[in-house]
């Protein structure tokens, strides 16, 4: 399942359970559709708290649709996982790929204002590990 809502800096996009390469197909419609014209540098608060494990095709779409976003304007992203372990993993990989300077990660087990954080750090750069 993926929702993609507004938020007055961006877009968020959830995902949840297991999605299929065939339903990401369709969130990329979607977000060709939906990002169209998007306010410069507008941010994305991605959340992935509850998406199951993807498969290597469903990877390859969601990347396809990042990418899509990038193209389009895309600024800061903070990225809400579950655990601890995830972001540090997450985090650890941002910075080795050099995207880290644009997201940042967040646990919900240890960040309750995750979403609030989250809006901070896409619309004003206040790092959520810093406020």
């Amino acid at each position: 399942m993926y929702a993609i809502g507004p938020l007055p800096c961006g877009f968020q996009i959830v995902f949840a359970g297991e999605v299929t390469a065939l339903e990401l197909q369709a969130w990329l419609d979607d977000v060709r559709r939906y990002i169209v014209s998007p306010p410069k540098d507008f941010g994305l608060l991605l959340d992935l708290r509850s998406l199951a494990p993807l498969s290597p095709s469903a990877t390859r779409v969601l990347a396809k649709g990042l990418r899509l976003c990038q193209e389009r304007g895309l600024g800061r992203t903070a990225v809400v996982v579950l655990s601890r372990d995830t972001k540090l993993e997450f985090t650890r990989l941002a910075m080795e790929s050099g995207i880290y300077q644009w997201e940042r990660y967040l646990s919900a087990e240890d960040t309750p204002d995750w979403h609030g954080r989250g809006v901070a750090w896409i619309s004003q750069g206040v790092d959520p590990g810093q406020a």
